[in-house]
């Protein structure tokens, strides 16, 4: 599970993001495959327009409840730009040992690139991951209600280019990921999904591609978090955050909240010619 680390040519921190972010919206270049679906996935699209018009949004408070606010900083904005602005607040948290932040993050609606093609994810597959599981095993949820973010290293294809893979970089990654999802849906009531693209893995898949993982979050696995301040689940760090520094309840809770939601991907093509994101769990 730990990211990869790979030789980058040093360059000034502004120009860095601004091409690891570039990097960052090719990176699912894990191309679209033009085999068909089985049965089951070929069943998805009919099912997202059985759903329309059925699901009831969740109305946040805004984080203005009667306890006081959520949290000490919010978006001054609503919808996509407040939701760049949390990855931009969250991004300035988080730094490797040399004091450079850890990833450039980029904010956007779940998609996948297909050639210069950009095809929009109308469905979100999750697979059980347990032995015998068949296509009718899979769960499938509704994608326009997501949002995604893709944790973007300054190395090449958006890999870690600094330091040394470990538990305690992907622990650190995944504190991140957690606090994303966190803000996005506390000030976004119309937001029932987050998915967090980490920087690719070290090992690479038998196509020769770095291995991928992603944290998949919905509202209510982090129901709980979302009715306390903020505060109580991830304090504010009084200097930038890098690995291995988090207490041992920081570093408890946010293994808690985010295991069993850590998952390798696949994309998959729908007749209407959107994709689905097909979710197997791995352990974490």
């Amino acid at each position: 599970m730990a990211d990869a680390v790979s030789e980058h040519a040093a360059a000034q921190p502004s120009k860095r993001e601004e091409q690891a972010l570039v990097v960052a919206r090719r990176r699912a270049e894990a191309k679209v495959p033009r085999h068909r679906f089985g049965l089951a996935y070929l069943a998805l699209a009919a099912l997202l327009g059985a759903a329309v018009g059925l699901f009831v949004v969740l109305v946040t408070d805004g984080g203005n409840g009667g306890g006081g606010p959520w949290s000490a900083w919010k978006p001054s904005k609503s919808g996509v730009q407040g939701r760049d602005e949390i990855a931009k607040h969250v991004g300035r948290e988080y730094a490797l040992p040399s004091g450079r932040q850890l990833v450039g993050i980029l904010s956007e609606p779940p998609v996948v690139q297909s050639g210069q093609q950009s095809v929009p994810v109308a469905a979100i597959g999750l697979r059980t991951g347990l032995p015998g599981e068949t296509p009718e095993d899979l769960t499938v949820l509704r994608a326009d209600n997501a949002w995604a973010f893709v944790l973007c290293g300054f190395g090449d294809r958006c890999a870690i280019s600094e330091g040394t893979p470990s538990v305690q970089r992907y622990d650190l990654l995944r504190r991140e990921a957690l606090e994303l999802s966190l803000y996005t849906f506390k000030y976004n009531g119309d937001v029932q999904s987050v998915l967090t693209y980490m920087p690719p893995g070290k090992t690479l898949n038998a196509n020769g591609s770095p291995t991928t993982s992603l944290i998949f979050l919905r509202r209510e696995d982090v129901r709980s978090a979302l009715d306390s301040p903020l505060d109580k689940t991830l304090p504010t760090p009084k200097t930038r955050l890098k690995p291995g520094k988090m207490s041992a309840r920081e570093l408890s809770l946010v293994r808690r909240l985010t295991s069993g939601h850590v998952y390798n991907y696949d994309f998959q093509p729908l007749q209407d010619g959107s994709a689905a994101i097909v979710l197997t769990p791995i352990k974490a």
